[in-house]
């Protein structure tokens, strides 16, 4: 916008020019975000290899079911260990988002141009 100032008193005019920004509301677009991470962790025993044992031949130190191997009939390889065994778990966040639809730039929830 171009404004022209004519004054009388002295004859001089002048000119001032300004540009015009608009406004309007920026539209707002509701996202949630999901995330997965390692929770409720703890030590645990597993086995590595699992086979079944005779109860009465293999004890396997002080776990004698399910965590030892047989071999040659009577003898028992003890394949326990201990590891750490951890649940998997989701957390939530805000990850909603505002749009200029109409165009402009984005200040803040406002679109300007």
């Amino acid at each position: 916008v171009t404004c022209t100032l004519v004054s009388n008193a002295n004859g001089k005019t002048g000119t001032i020019s300004f540009m015009v920004r608009h406004s309007y509301p920026a539209t707002y677009n509701p996202r949630t975000c999901y995330d997965e991470y390692q929770c409720n962790c703890r030590t645990e025993r597993y086995c590595l290899v699992h086979y079944p044992c005779d109860p009465w031949q293999c004890t396997c130190g002080s776990y004698p079911t399910g965590c030892c191997t047989q071999h040659f009939g009577s003898t028992c390889e003890d394949d326990c260990h201990e590891g750490t065994k951890c649940d998997t778990c989701t957390s939530s966040r805000d990850c909603s988002y505002y749009t200029c639809p109409n165009g402009g730039s984005l200040s803040g929830s406002t679109c300007v141009y």
